[in-house]
């Protein structure tokens, strides 16, 4: 390959462009393991460098899915231990793209800590419940994940989960004991009015079949149906409407009504049904 004559007749690979990617960047995200082969034997020392995301070489083929180029970086040297400057590792990365067979490698090694944290204490399962990857979410649980610990933001799985709207993370979290489904974050948020601003209805239904409290509000005043006419969703409108007491006028910390929040937010439907009332 044109690539691999270029570099073995003396192309500098300690080259990087403008996003901080070298050759060997490149050759992994593209999946060129005879590139990767060429450039690690040629500058060993590359192996564990970072681009301008923080992200090593490792961390790019477990964004990717580049597995086969992973394991040989790990057969060479490669530090997996090594932390994005977020405190991210291999294994975040990995969850957070959802690459199962990625994430199965990493936990067989034996340096991977399956709780590790990021600066905001954010751990892998967080990352794979709020993407979404159900597959890698119930790996991490089969293999000892802790699904109850918080980050700086007071933040759970289950809250992501609620965020993302995957049903199976969110019924498999609402199935253990103990879990708190009304559970506050640091801004008094809570499942239900975090599935409601993402318009997660089907997400909300369960949370309220299964005791969600929507009459609390956050640290700005702000309750369900608020949050609600904010995400847009009619059938979560709708629900909330139904509900006795409920002050269709209520008015958060900025004296907005769930009318002005629909009307702000583009939700003519919504507006259309709040003034209908």
């Amino acid at each position: 390959m044109c690539s691999t004559f270029l570099l073995q007749e003396g192309a500098d690979v300690l080259l990087k462009d403008r996003k901080g990617n070298s050759c060997l960047h490149h050759a992994c995200i593209s999946g060129k393991r005879d590139i990767v082969k060429v450039v690690v034997e040629k500058v060993p020392g590359m192996i564990d460098n970072s681009n301008f995301r923080g992200l090593t070489s490792t961390m790019l083929c477990a964004e990717t899915g580049q597995e086969e180029i992973l394991k040989f970086l790990v057969s060479y040297g490669a530090d997996l231990s090594v932390k994005t400057f977020g405190g991210q590792t291999c294994l975040h990365v990995a969850c957070a793209s959802g690459h199962l067979s990625t994430v199965q490698y990493l936990l067989s090694c034996e340096t991977i800590d399956i709780s590790e944290r990021t600066i905001l204490n954010t751990t892998p399962i967080m990352m794979a419940a709020e993407k979404g990857h159900s597959d890698v979410y119930h790996l991490l649980v089969l293999r000892g994940a802790d699904v109850f610990l918080t980050d700086d933001e007071g933040k759970d799985c289950l809250m992501y989960a609620c965020q993302r709207g995957n049903m199976s993370i969110v019924r498999h979290l609402l199935s253990l004991k103990p879990i708190n489904i009304n559970e506050r974050d640091h801004n008094n948020m809570t499942p239900v009015t975090i599935a409601a601003k993402a318009g997660h209805s089907d997400v909300y239904h369960l949370l309220v079949s299964d005791g969600a409290d929507v009459s609390l509000t956050d640290d700005v005043g702000s309750d369900c149906l608020m949050y609600a006419c904010e995400g847009g969703n009619m059938s979560i409108v709708r629900h909330l409407l139904s509900l006795k007491p409920i002050n269709i006028n209520e008015r958060d910390h900025d004296n907005m009504t769930p009318a002005m929040i629909a009307v702000e937010a583009g939700h003519s439907d919504v507006y259309h049904l709040l003034v209908s009332v």
